[in-house]
């Protein structure tokens, strides 16, 4: 799998500044969610761009890293069926699986992989505050 596009959504950019303020709470990101659109990432997307769609509950957690930097992770495995075609090609962190798909934090396009019969594929997405 290359990657091939990656962008910090503006709806994300803009929760994440609430949170870090702790203005709005809570702008918590509990659903990761898979599709078939290869449209490149930009920072104006929904969470996903396909017509296929399928979106779990994550698993949530965070951590902090050996520079002493704040990890937060989401996992999720996908699995053969969950998209008609079984084809992907994004994968996407948003707010929750019921009402809040469209507002994502990020959104990751990455060349296709197709599901074969009784396979799967895992997903670790990790977001880190840096300072430049």
């Amino acid at each position: 799998m290359g990657l091939k596009t990656f962008a910090f959504l503006n709806t994300g950019k803009e929760n994440i500044t609430k949170l870090l303020v702790d203005q709005g709470n809570p702008y918590a990101y509990y659903a990761i969610g898979i599709g078939n659109s290869s449209t490149d990432a930009s920072e104006t997307d929904y969470p996903l761009l396909g017509d296929e769609q399928k979106w779990r509950d994550a698993n949530r957690s965070y951590f902090k890293d050996g520079n002493q930097s704040y990890i937060a992770q989401w996992n999720a495995t996908f699995y053969y069926d969950d998209l008609p075609s079984n084809a992907l090609n994004e994968v996407a962190i948003a707010r929750n699986i019921t009402n809040g798909t469209t507002q994502g934090l990020i959104r990751i396009t990455y060349d296709e992989i197709v599901l074969g019969s009784g396979s799967s594929v895992s997903f670790q997405i990790r977001v880190s505050p840096t300072q430049g």
